[in-house]
Order: structure tokens, then sequence, then C-alpha cells
């Protein structure tokens, strides 16, 4: 006698159009790994503006290079976010990693807002480029643990 299926009779376990079967979920460090490269080249693109700025003094390759980054981190954040955790260290790791990257896109998004107050002439906040600073400083951090958690 053969052990029947735990499904009924005559139905597939997962629809055709359905990329994964039910239950098979990818885990946040394999997200994360993926989206490594992105980070990267968006990273290289900040460079780039910063070396174009030198030259030029025109902040709008700059601020589209920094609005590129947060983009690509807003959305492996959200990736990250919806995956699914192994282990109570993942969890923590995954948590970790969400928290440091939304720490880096506001810190971001206070320097495009100073950067572009700068670009129109008006003065730039001290205290707000210091805000977005130690922001940046804490999500490095959380990102750090978070890699480590997850053993990337």
């Amino acid at each position: 006698m053969t052990a029947s299926p735990p499904w009924p009779a005559g139905a597939s376990p997962a629809p055709d159009s359905c990329p994964r079967r039910a239950g098979q979920r990818r885990r946040a460090a394999g997200t994360f790994k993926q989206g490594v490269p992105q980070i990267i080249r968006s990273q290289a693109k900040i460079r780039s503006g910063v070396a174009n700025y030198k030259q030029t003094h025109s902040l709008t390759t700059l601020i589209r290079a920094i609005n590129t980054q947060n983009r690509t981190l807003s959305t492996l954040r959200s990736k990250v976010a919806g995956e699914a955790a192994s282990s109570t260290a993942g969890a923590r790791g995954k948590s970790d990693v969400v928290t440091g990257l939304k720490l880096i896109v506001a810190s971001n998004g206070i320097l495009v807002a100073q950067l572009k107050d700068k670009a129109v002439g008006r003065p730039v906040s001290r205290s707000q480029l210091k805000r977005s600073v130690a922001a940046a400083i804490k999500g490095n951090k959380d990102l750090a643990a978070g890699g480590k958690l997850l053993k990337i």
C-alpha cells in the first residue's frame, strides 16, 4: 500500500503560477547577500558624486546618488523584513539589519535635505548634520551586528 499525499486527490500541492511551494520561504541572510552587489554599486555612485562635487561644485550628481542608494536600501529593507528567520539569533540579526537600514535611509534623507538647502543658498544646520552622522554610525553598527548574527 502506498501513502497518500497530504493534499486532496486531484489537487496540486501549489498552483503552477506560484514560484515557490507553500511553506518554502527565503531566509533573511540569503536576501541580504543578494542585495550586497547593489549596495556596492550605490556606494560607488556616491563616491563618484563626491568626486564630481569636488571638481564642479554641483550637488545634483551627489544628491541623485544618495537618492539612488536610499531606494536600494529601502527595497532591501522591505525584502529582508518580509523574510522568515530560521532561529532566534536569525530573528535578532534580521531585526538589527532592518533597523540599521532604516537608520541609514533616515540619515541619508537628512543629508539630502541639507544638501538641497545648500544648493539654493540657505544655511546648513550643523545640528541636523550631527544627527545624520550619528544615525549613520548607529545604522552601520546595527548592520554589522545583524550581519554577524546572520553569519554573512
